[in-house]
């Protein structure tokens, strides 16, 4: 047992070690982005210009905010994102203020390059071929 003790503690604690060593988070824009993806982009649309899929589904629509991020407060835009405004919903459940606050860094940094927002995911019908959407890949018409 006096010989096996050196090896565990040869093979533990260089493992204790490695686990202790704090992971690199994103930055705040790369988090910002993903959170606008997945929470946002949908009504605000991919420039944010209130053009998304589900805008045109809201009374009133969405405001086109391109444009208007960049060198404001941000504190009173982490209000609306988390708490909401209008037919805005909130969002405090999904986000705390940090994120909510890494969103509009995001979209001040693609306002400062001037790099639109990228969705999330592609239309339903975007990168389809008609085998992959299940057609035959025949056309009626012939021609």
């Amino acid at each position: 047992m006096k010989r096996l003790l050196p090896v565990l503690t040869a093979l533990i604690v260089p493992a204790l070690v490695w686990a202790a060593v704090p992971k690199k988070r994103p930055e705040d824009d790369v988090k910002g982005q993903e959170l606008w993806e997945r929470s946002c982009w949908m009504c605000h649309g991919a420039e944010n210009k209130g053009d998304g899929p589900a805008a045109a589904a809201l009374p009133g629509g969405v405001p086109d905010l391109s444009g208007t991020i960049k060198g404001r407060d941000f504190e009173p835009l982490v209000d609306i994102i988390l708490y909401g405004k209008g037919a805005m919903p909130a969002f405090d459940a999904e986000m705390d203020r940090h994120n909510a606050r890494r969103i509009l860094i995001y979209l001040a940094k693609v306002e400062d390059e001037g790099l639109p927002p990228r969705k999330a995911t592609p239309a339903p019908d975007e990168g389809e071929d008609e085998d992959e959407a299940g057609g035959d890949g025949v056309r009626e018409g012939g021609d």
